[in-house]
């Protein structure tokens, strides 16, 4: 399920839970093991959800595993492109630009780091070596990352997060290996 919270915290987020569990017919002692988006992304909402998760899980005991947020992101992005790489960026305020490029292997479902994080300016987008690009912070960088991406770089436009789909199956696969 995906929605958009208008409210200063995510209100929502029980209700969901409790009507998506009852929609495929799920009960939370079938569960034994949760996945988590540790971030990057907005303070409130990664607060929330590690404390949902946690919540649930350390009555029974349950395993916790947490992925990178914006490793599941770019797995999203370059198998919906048809790209072997995505590059993620955010903004980081004060008009620096937080950055990583994943390399996404489709023969098994992986993704891993091809950079570190990077702190840049807006300045040195034009010289960014990536393939495709995608950004949970549209609102606040889409008009600056569609006036300076080269037009060589595939721009995913809007705003996108990482699906909990990839997140689980990135967990699963890390897991196996």
């Amino acid at each position: 399920r995906h929605w958009e919270d208008t409210r200063l915290r995510n209100q929502q987020l029980f209700d969901i839970i409790r009507r998506v569990l009852q929609d495929v017919s799920l009960d939370l002692d079938a569960v034994q093991l949760y996945v988590v988006g540790l971030g990057p992304g907005s303070y409130t909402g990664l607060r929330m959800s590690l404390a949902a998760v946690k919540a649930f899980a350390l009555p029974d005991h349950r395993r916790i595993y947490g992925v990178s947020s914006a490793e599941a992101l770019a797995w999203d992005v370059s198998e919906e492109s048809q790209s072997s790489s995505g590059t993620i960026i955010g903004d980081a305020r004060r008009r620096h630009l937080w950055v990583r490029t994943f390399i996404c292997q489709t023969d098994h479902f992986s993704a891993s780091s091809a950079s570190d994080w990077k702190l840049i300016t807006s300045d040195e987008l034009p010289s960014l070596q990536a393939s495709v690009v995608a950004t949970s912070d549209w609102v606040r960088i889409g008009s600056l990352l569609q006036s300076v991406i080269p037009p060589a770089i595939t721009l995913i436009e809007g705003r996108r997060v990482p699906s909990a789909g990839s997140l689980g199956k990135l967990a699963v696969a890390r897991i196996q290996r």
